[in-house]
């Protein structure tokens, strides 16, 4: 993403925000109530505090009183929409490249890069071991469905191949982002430790 995409997506958000937030405390509307004669939203505790000393409304001076304030429903559910959206999206961010989508998967590192990763330096000399979200996906599946076959597995570590198996199982239905692909890669050291364990079990 190119500098002036990221100076135009910091706007939009800024804007956002700005929408969506008190005139009095400046922080995100909190049980959003509205001026009838600006419509200017503000926090139910903020109005409330402000009319217990003026009688006029923060914005527009028109005159105001408690029980003629709107309660916005409306404001709250989309303040609570875009605050998961924004979650979302931060959580599938690069935490070295900012504004970039981890989109991608170093099998060798076994950690979710974003495109700008692909040609650093921590992974240019095996940046062919670079692949798509979804093909890690795949990779990682055929894996987990291999291991943990074994009868010849102490009891223990049997039982915890199979546990970890079903975690990673239950993963693949979730959603296929950066999030998930961190767990299933965390399991997937913890697969590869137990069957380090069943070679170390089994008599030569």
């Amino acid at each position: 993403m190119s500098n002036r995409d990221q100076d135009k997506l910091l706007q939009e958000d800024s804007r956002l925000s700005i929408l969506l937030e008190c005139c009095i405390c400046f922080h995100g509307l909190r049980e959003c109530h509205i001026c009838v004669e600006c419509s200017q939203p503000f926090c139910r505790e903020c109005i409330d505090r402000w009319l217990l000393k003026e009688s006029s409304c923060p914005y527009c001076r028109a005159h105001i009183e408690k029980n003629r304030l709107v309660r916005f429903y409306l404001i709250d559910q989309l303040h609570e929409a875009v605050a998961r959206l924004l979650a979302e999206q931060n959580r599938n961010r690069c935490e070295v490249h900012g504004c970039q989508q981890l989109l991608l998967v170093c099998l060798h590192c076994e950690e979710c890069v974003c495109v700008d990763c692909w040609y650093s330096d921590g992974h240019v000399e095996h940046k062919d071991e670079i692949v798509p979200m979804e093909i890690a996906y795949d990779h990682f599946y055929r894996e987990t469905m291999k291991t943990g076959q074994s009868n010849k597995l102490k009891v223990n570590v049997k039982e915890e191949s199979a546990k970890l198996k079903d975690k990673i199982k239950v993963l693949f239905d979730e959603p296929r982002d950066a999030s998930t692909m961190n767990q299933i890669l965390e399991l997937s050291k913890m697969m590869e430790k137990l069957q380090i364990d069943e070679k170390n079990l089994i008599p030569s």
